[in-house]
């Protein structure tokens, strides 16, 4: 097979003149200023900003805007499981299982037996080919066995070697536990259920611990879990532990309560549980097991995009049902061992948890009109629906940008780039539907062209996103060399403003779980003006918002089902 072709540079006209169609919106008296429209034109012809934008897009060796967007990540000092991970609410009522042992154990073996077939080359996600031309899959590579390992100014990725268990999490004790055998076939789910009980039995007679190794990995610093984990590695016996530890084909936290009624509550408990002593965060796939038939993924976002992971939870499940429970007896290949952590002999000190950024959840569960949106397809329909009810409940779009995802897995090591997802069109369809009016054909129409528009510019290699940036630092390096730059420092100011708008990210999947397994997903929270719209086709829609969108967060629950219902009738 082919490999894709390389992105191509960004061109700098490009690149300004959807930074203009996006000002227009969201801050449309500096967009219209003729000052700052002349500046710009200036600025945009100085063969400085030509030069130095041409270097930092161009580069034959790697992805400029994959390569952007993981350093980013890389080097936030956040706990892990605070705004890098992409979580997922999993039912295993469904699952042919008669204990909840069985339940979790179908699970891990559906795990094991897509790791299997990924390292026998016989298994390709749905994601990994369109229309017949090669998509990037090296995401797919850092799914399993991949370690996050913490730094003293940025973390990193390292890839282990192929491995046979997965690390196990009860009560803040940590296991190994072998899930493939010497030929890397799964192990049975009869004789995994008869070892996740033996490991809760072991567990339950230890000394009750109150801190554990993977919530420090979870739940502090990340510069601080690095001098911790140094620390923790020159104790003696400790190193083989973390061997194991961190070359895990994926970590799982055997919880003893049930997991919260309320999906939002759920979802919450996922994403940031800081009393849990089972939540590892230094590989890039987890696996949360409840004692109700309820289960959580969480991923980390360095390794793998929201539509990776998706499409891991959908296949994992997928095995999991498929796979048939025969009443053969254990073969003994399926086996753990116990991983003592030597804690006591450091001279550490362990920070407290930051405190958490003034957030709020809300799960919607759609109306079933919504389910059949008519000529709309999902995407297009949810990036409506979320525009609307932010122009209902703000009356304007004018502070307030909204944000989608796009693949650009058809280029070398391309993984996903942002739309600025309002446009004229769609601010006009808006204005017209918040009156409570019926939308004239022509209106829409418009609408999904723009859309459409905006999302082939992504797919012939733009990124804007990561190449305005670019872009704004320079600038601002102009003004601080030369105070008399008067065009730098118009320009300047007019980008810096845009810090203050609030963003709404808009990330959702298909729904192809007709009996629904996956009951919800949740995105990522990093700003203190944010709102997360994360949806499971047209049935489950997660909010997540801080500042003006938690403070109105019922009314924009409100505005979500009104906008639904507005939109299911064109």
């Amino acid at each position: 097979m082919h490999r894709p072709p390389l992105l191509p540079p960004q061109e700098l006209h490009e690149t300004l003149q959807e930074a203009q169609r996006m000002l227009e919106i969201v801050r449309p008296h500096d967009a219209a200023s003729s000052d700052y429209r002349e500046a710009l034109t200036r600025l945009a012809t100085s063969p400085r900003l030509q030069a130095t934008s041409d270097h930092a897009t161009h580069d034959d060796f790697s992805n400029f805007s994959t390569r952007n967007f993981e350093a980013t990540l890389m080097s936030a000092r956040t706990p892990a499981s605070w705004s890098g991970s992409i979580d997922f609410a999993v039912d295993l009522s469904a699952l042919a299982s008669n204990t909840p042992w069985m339940q979790s154990a179908a699970v891990i073996h559906g795990a094991a037996s897509l790791y299997s077939a990924s390292m026998k080359a016989s298994f390709l996600l749905a994601t990994d080919t369109s229309r017949g031309s090669p998509l990037e899959t090296r995401q797919f590579s850092t799914v399993f066995c991949t370690q996050r390992l913490a730094g003293a100014t940025k973390d990193s990725l390292i890839k282990k070697p192929d491995s046979n268990h997965i690390t196990v999490w009860s009560r803040g004790y940590a296991y190994a536990l072998n899930i493939l055998d010497s030929n890397h076939s799964p192990c049975g789910i009869r004789e995994i259920a008869e070892i996740l009980a033996k490991i809760d039995l072991h567990s339950s007679n230890m000394p009750v611990l109150h801190d554990s190794v993977a919530r420090l990995t979870s739940n502090i610093n990340r510069t601080s879990w690095s001098e911790i984990r140094g620390s923790l590695l020159d104790v003696e016996g400790n190193t083989s532990a973390f061997e194991s530890l961190e070359s895990g084909i994926l970590t799982v936290a055997l919880e003893g309560y049930e997991a919260p009624t309320g999906i939002a509550q759920w979802l919450h408990d996922i994403k940031m549980n800081p009393n849990s002593l089972n939540r590892y965060g230094d590989l890039t796939t987890g696996l949360i097991l409840y004692r109700n038939e309820k289960a959580g993924f969480f991923f980390d976002h360095i390794g793998v995009d929201g539509g990776i992971a998706h499409a891991v939870v959908e296949s994992i499940l997928q095995l999991a049902k498929s796979t048939s429970i025969t009443n053969k007896e254990p073969d003994g290949v399926a086996e753990f061992k116990y991983l003592p952590i030597n804690c006591n002999s450091t001279t550490m000190t362990i920070p407290a948890p930051p405190s958490l950024m003034a957030h709020k959840f809300a799960h919607i569960a759609m109306p079933e009109a919504a389910h059949h949106q008519g000529s709309i397809r999902t995407h297009a329909f949810m990036s409506l629906v979320t525009q609307l009810a932010l122009f209902k409940t703000f009356g304007t779009f004018e502070g307030h940008q909204c944000l989608e995802p796009v693949s650009i897995r058809h280029f070398e090591a391309g993984r996903v780039v942002t739309t600025y997802s309002t446009t004229r069109e769609s601010l006009a369809l808006v204005q017209i539907l918040a009156l409570g009016e019926k939308a004239p054909t022509t209106a829409v129409s418009s609408f999904l062209t723009a859309r459409s528009d905006v999302i082939k510019l992504r797919k012939r290699g733009a990124c804007p996103g990561s190449h305005f940036s670019v872009l704004r630092g320079v600038v601002d390096k102009m003004m601080e060399e030369d105070p008399a730059n008067v065009d730098a420092a118009i320009v300047s100011r007019v980008w810096k403003a845009l810090n203050t708008v609030g963003q709404c990210w808009i990330t959702g999947y298909d729904d192809n779980d007709p009996d629904g397994s996956l009951v919800a997903a949740m995105g990522n929270l990093f700003m203190p003006q944010q709102l997360s719209v994360m949806y499971v086709g047209m049935r489950s829609v997660m909010l997540v918002a801080s500042g003006d969108y938690a403070t109105r967060l019922e009314e924009l629950v409100a505005n979500f089902h009104w906008a639904s219902s507005q939109i299911g009738q064109i």
